[in-house]
């Protein structure tokens, strides 16, 4: 044993003579079995190898002292996944702007559609109905449709006012007949609204009448 430490201490005169004792090799451990180590650092020779001991074992190597590369594995980050930004929201569509409902009267004479004293369709008031049809399936859309029937002031004030009833509900359900899912309305004002005088046949005449008011988009 005194031997051994004789040997490296000789080892270490040596070096000091020739001024590369106590190199340090930054970074390497020291390994007392296989190298000269002097306060925990490997001394180097004049080559740059490290001085190996008496002792030294292949099991004990440092590659760097034996003039291998040293790897140093270098820890590549995965980059993070690149989160596409969810897409716009779709504009918004333009606000719907309804079209007004226009109201429109339609003015049909009760001697055209209807027999004297009579509230049972004519066969010229029904050419008339049909001719009225055929212009409210022309709108766009119906609202509402108001029958409003009249009588001239011949008779009672009774009985004009139910001949207009019953006139204005035979117009009424003729429409129905082809405008099931619009509103109709029917009410009769008897001789309360005439347009002309009751004096004269012809006055008469225009206030024998069926009034239509139809609320619709044209």
């Amino acid at each position: 044993m005194q031997k051994k430490i004789l040997f490296i201490t000789l080892v270490g005169m040596f070096l000091t003579g020739c001024g590369i004792a106590g190199s340090e090799m930054t970074g390497i451990e020291a390994t007392s079995s296989s190298y000269v180590a002097a306060q925990g650092n490997v001394l180097l020779a004049g080559g740059g190898n490290c001085v190996r001991t008496g002792g030294f074992s292949s099991d004990d190597t440092i590659g760097a002292c034996e003039g291998e590369e040293e790897v140093v594995a270098k820890v590549v980050a995965e980059p993070e996944p690149v989160v596409a930004p969810p897409p716009p929201p779709p504009p918004s569509p333009p606000p719907v702007v309804a079209e007004p409902a226009t109201v429109d009267k339609v003015v049909l004479s009760g001697r055209a559609l209807f027999p004297f004293d009579s509230a049972q369709l004519s066969s010229q008031g029904d050419e008339e109905m049909e001719k009225l049809i055929s212009k409210l399936q022309t709108y766009k859309d119906i609202e509402l449709v108001d029958v409003i029937g009249h009588a001239d002031s011949r008779g009672s004030v009774e009985y004009n006012q139910s001949l207009s009833e019953r006139r204005a509900e035979t117009v009424k359900g003729k429409l129905e007949e082809s405008f099931p899912q619009v509103p109709i309305t029917a009410t009769g004002l008897g001789e309360t609204a005439p347009v002309a005088s009751n004096d004269t046949e012809d006055g008469r005449r225009l206030n024998r009448r069926v009034e239509i008011r139809v609320e619709a988009v044209n």
